[in-house]
């Protein structure tokens, strides 16, 4: 009897096969977040976020608290998410910061994963549109060999 309660507590103490953080704003965060909702479709998958509402990958960088978390490790994915118009207005700080973090995140060990946000009705006419976005993502994404997945 003690040896199949080892085994329960065992089988039940068992680390996860994929560790994720999400770091972004609200668009990550939003209706419970993203990263409860990867959770609920696999037990599988345990998922972290830092995020602060409109915050950039500069302003994470800057408050060290998303990267603190990125190098304490045992990520498999780290997912970034930049303030939803900087893609398209500001792409060279974009790449600038995506870079930064990828560099820290392959450090620990990790995959990078850019999440590309989507068009917001009120600033597609400052060029932020899907077509922009998506083309912004893709050349950073290329750029630093990472993924790119839609939100």
């Amino acid at each position: 009897m003690a040896s199949v309660l080892l085994l329960a507590s065992t089988a039940c103490s068992k680390q996860p096969e994929t560790r994720v953080l999400f770091i972004g704003n609200s668009y990550t965060s939003f209706n419970g977040g993203l990263d409860n909702g990867l959770e609920a479709l696999s037990p599988s998958i345990e998922t972290e976020r830092v995020t602060a509402d409109g915050y950039t990958l500069e302003d994470h960088w800057n408050a060290g608290n998303a990267l603190r978390r990125i190098r304490e490790g045992g990520w498999s994915y780290v997912v970034l998410q930049e303030q939803s118009q900087l893609p398209v207005l500001a792409r060279q700080s974009f790449l600038g910061f995506a870079r930064q973090f990828d560099a820290e995140i392959r450090e620990a060990g990790a995959k990078t994963v850019l999440l590309m946000t989507w068009e917001r009705p009120d600033s597609a006419s400052a060029g932020v549109n899907t077509a922009n976005l998506a083309s912004a993502y893709n050349s950073v994404g290329k750029e630093l060999r990472a993924l790119v997945a839609s939100a």
